[in-house]
């Protein structure tokens, strides 16, 4: 997907009397997604997640809402850093309250980024965005593994020892959940492939026990 079109979807759902706000927010979040040390927090990682929402049964409302939720809810991203949800929550608050969206679109957007920091949520409709989030777990092995590697160029400047520490504990604590998928949809579609998936990957960590942070 190009630029073009990512704009044509952005554009969609706003007023086109404010076209020259819609276009230079466009052209800021743009430049947040094209960052230099992104290799998978990317637009790739948003295309991936728009594929799968039209690939949804949705109302127009709730698809408005997954798709400002989608190009949003990575829009800061400093690898290892603690705050990166909440940040892109007040990033797409403000952009989207200048551009004049409902309160409740807004607010809808703002919860769903936020639950992306530990992706758990009894609302259907944020289940939904965090199992198209996470839905790269369940994909193919060579896709799998470009996203390895892809997370692991992220964050190059740890040293290797630590990351795999980091990055197998949070492979752990996500098979140990009863489910990955939290909707029925994604479950049954990739539940079986992320566990295969996970367990790969943690077998290549598998000589690393020095204690750090967790690399998701």
């Amino acid at each position: 997907m190009d630029q073009d079109q990512f704009k044509h979807i952005w554009t969609e759902y706003f007023d086109t009397s404010n076209e020259l706000q819609i276009d230079i927010a466009f052209s800021e979040i743009k430049n947040h997604h094209s960052e230099p040390h992104r290799h998978y927090h990317n637009w790739n990682h948003i295309e991936q997640i728009l594929g799968l929402i039209d690939l949804q049964n949705l109302q127009l409302t709730e698809r408005e809402i997954l798709i400002h939720a989608a190009i949003f809810h990575d829009v800061i991203y400093k690898p290892g850093s603690s705050t990166n949800e909440k940040d892109s929550a007040v990033y797409a608050q403000q952009v989207l309250l200048q551009l004049k969206k409902p309160p409740s679109i807004i607010q809808y957007v703002t919860e769903i980024i936020l639950a992306t920091e530990k992706h758990q949520s009894t609302d259907p409709l944020v289940q939904l965005f965090l199992d198209m989030d996470m839905s790269i777990l369940g994909s193919p092995p060579k896709d799998y593994e470009h996203y390895q590697n892809a997370i692991r160029q992220e964050h190059k400047n740890i040293p290797s020892t630590i990351y795999s520490f980091g990055r197998k504990r949070f492979l752990k604590n996500t098979l140990k959940q009863k489910r990955i998928f939290l909707t029925d949809f994604f479950h049954q579609k990739l539940e079986e492939q992320a566990r295969i998936n996970l367990q790969f990957e943690i077998g290549k960590h598998g000589l690393f026990h020095k204690p750090d942070t967790v690399t998701s």
